[in-house]
C-alpha cells in the first residue's frame, strides 16, 4: 500500500510538469507568432480573415 501512494504521489507529480511544460511551449509558441506577425506586419484579422467586421451600406 505504501508503494502505491508513493507511485500515485510520483504519477501527480509527473503529471503537473508534463501540464507546465506543455503550457510553456504554448507560451513560446505564441510570441513566435506575434514576432512574425510584427515583423511581417499582419493583424489578427489578416490571419484569420471571418473576424472582420463586415462594412454596411450607406455607412461612413
Amino acid at each position: 500500500m505504501v508503494r502505491i501512494g508513493e507511485l500515485r504521489s510520483e504519477l501527480q507529480e509527473l503529471e503537473q510538469q508534463a501540464s507546465d511544460m506543455r503550457e510553456a511551449t504554448r507560451l513560446e509558441a505564441l510570441v513566435k507568432i506575434r514576432n512574425i506577425m510584427r515583423a511581417q506586419q499582419l493583424t489578427i484579422e489578416d490571419i484569420l480573415p471571418e473576424l472582420r467586421r463586415p462594412v454596411r451600406a450607406g455607412r461612413d
